[in-house]
């Protein structure tokens, strides 16, 4: 026969449960989708499979971010700190168009907390390691549109020279952004640093005041009010230089450079030199405007360059941009 003092306790318990219950304030939580494969379909839309660690209501949702390098997608659902779920995984899946967010196909994905690339038949993707960049300074600003720019100073962990992954993450009290380089399984790197330093579009990125902001752990602790450059420096990328020695003396120096512009927008190509000793220096770029929006294809580029000045005999180094050869005359 049941204890009279144990019968109180749970007639106890079973009055008081219902009000600690309505006591608690209901919260929205976020999980998110574990994922475990990537397909494309014939229509060019990405299926993202994968499961959640409880199973509750509530259908998974993507938000994705388009960076010059990669698409930088969150899956996850919505449910409340009072929904009941069990224990049992629950598999879920999401489509995507790629193209809905990118000029072309990115060469990078990066979803939840893993990154994918893809493979050279274009219709699948496995998974790389990303590399976190070592950051020595960044700032924020706003340009006339409202735009949120970020403008970072740093280096790549490893010696090549890779294309920047962008992440971003945010809660009510803070916003995150991870800044990696992805090393392919095949590519053997030389153990070196090399400097970063980009500028990034965030969009029309809400930044409240209070909010804490950092970049690979570098906090931002308030928006800058000082603008960034309203034009970008954007280097030429050289291809191939052929030195020609004119017949005069002093001797003189023609370049027949060859290359590509990283973007596709059409703006005048400046051309600077400089010398020191027995070195020329040529920087050949464009000024492209903070705001401008240029298109993800590569525009070629071809110039001959009179070298300022004249040469005498002797052993030279012919630098344009980061292309560097040796001339003896």
């Amino acid at each position: 026969m049941p204890r009279p003092d144990l019968i109180a306790l749970i007639l106890l318990f079973a009055v008081l449960t219902p009000a600690l219950w309505q006591q608690e304030p209901e919260t929205s939580l976020r999980d998110w989708l574990e994922v475990d494969a990537l397909t494309v379909s014939a229509d060019g839309k990405l299926r993202i499979s994968g499961h959640f660690d409880q199973d509750c209501a509530g259908q998974p949702t993507a938000e994705i971010m388009s960076f010059p390098h990669n698409l930088d997608t969150q899956v996850y659902r919505q449910r409340s700190s009072r929904a009941l779920c069990s224990l049992r995984r629950q598999a879920a899946s999401v489509d995507i168009d790629i193209k809905v967010h990118a000029a072309a196909s990115p060469p990078a994905l990066l979803i939840n907390h893993g990154a994918w690339t893809r493979t050279g038949d274009g219709g699948s993707y496995e998974p790389i390691a990303l590399h976190p960049a070592y950051i020595e300074s960044a700032g924020l600003s706003r340009d006339a549109t409202g735009e949120l720019r970020l403008k970072l100073r740093g280096a790549q962990a490893i010696g090549c020279d890779l294309p920047e992954l962008y992440s971003l993450r945010r809660d009510k009290e803070s916003i995150s952004i991870q800044v990696s380089n992805a090393l392919a399984a095949d590519l053997v790197c030389p153990a070196a640093l090399l400097d970063i330093e980009a500028t990034v579009s965030l969009g029309a990125t809400e930044m409240p005041p209070s909010a804490l902001f950092e970049v690979n752990g570098v906090p931002i602790t308030e928006l800058e009010r000082q603008a960034v450059s309203s034009h970008d420096r954007v280097l030429t990328n050289i291809l191939r230089v052929d030195i020609r020695v004119m017949e005069s003396y002093p001797m003189q120096i023609s370049l027949d450079v060859q290359g590509e512009h990283p973007d596709g927008c059409d703006l005048p190509v400046r051309v600077r030199q400089s010398r020191t000793g027995s070195t020329a220096r040529v920087e050949v770029y464009r000024e492209v405007p903070a705001d401008m929006i240029c298109p993800m294809i590569l525009r070629p580029y071809r110039e001959n360059i009179m070298l300022e000045g004249g040469f005498e005999s002797g052993s030279y180094t012919i630098e344009v941009n980061s292309h560097s050869q040796q001339l003896e005359l």
